[in-house]
C-alpha cells in the first residue's frame, strides 16, 4: 500500500536492481559512469533516475505500461511489463483489464 501512495504522490521510484555481479555501465550512450550499485552489490542499469528517464524517451529501454515514465524492471534476465511494484499494483487498484493478466506475471518477478 505504501508503494501504491507513493506512487500517486508523485515520489520517485527506486532503481530497480539486478544481482548481476559484474560491474556494468550506465546504459545510455556516452555516458561512462558506472551503474548504480546499491550496499547489498545489487547493479542497476543507469548511473541515475535521469539517464533512467532518458533511456525511455531515447528508446533505449521499453517504458512501463502503467507509468510510461520508467524503464520496465529486468529481473532474473526476465523483463517485467512494469518498472515496479507500485506500478503493477496500481495496474490493480484501477481495474485495469487490459492490464490485469500482466500483472499477475510481474508480481510473480517482484
Amino acid at each position: 500500500m505504501r508503494c501504491a501512495i507513493a506512487y500517486r504522490s508523485g515520489q520517485h521510484h527506486p532503481q530497480r536492481l539486478s544481482t548481476s555481479d559484474d560491474d556494468a555501465g550506465c546504459r545510455l550512450p556516452g555516458c561512462g559512469r558506472p551503474a548504480f550499485k546499491d550496499e547489498y552489490g545489487n547493479v542497476s542499469q543507469y548511473c541515475s533516475q535521469p539517464h533512467r528517464r532518458q533511456a525511455v524517451i531515447d528508446g533505449i529501454s521499453e517504458a512501463c505500461l502503467r507509468c510510461k515514465i520508467w524503464p520496465k524492471n529486468i529481473l532474473n534476465d526476465k523483463t517485467s511489463d512494469f518498472c515496479s511494484r507500485a506500478c503493477a499494483m496500481a495496474a490493480v487498484d484501477t481495474g485495469s483489464t487490459q492490464h490485469l493478466s500482466l500483472v499477475a506475471v510481474a508480481l510473480i518477478h517482484f
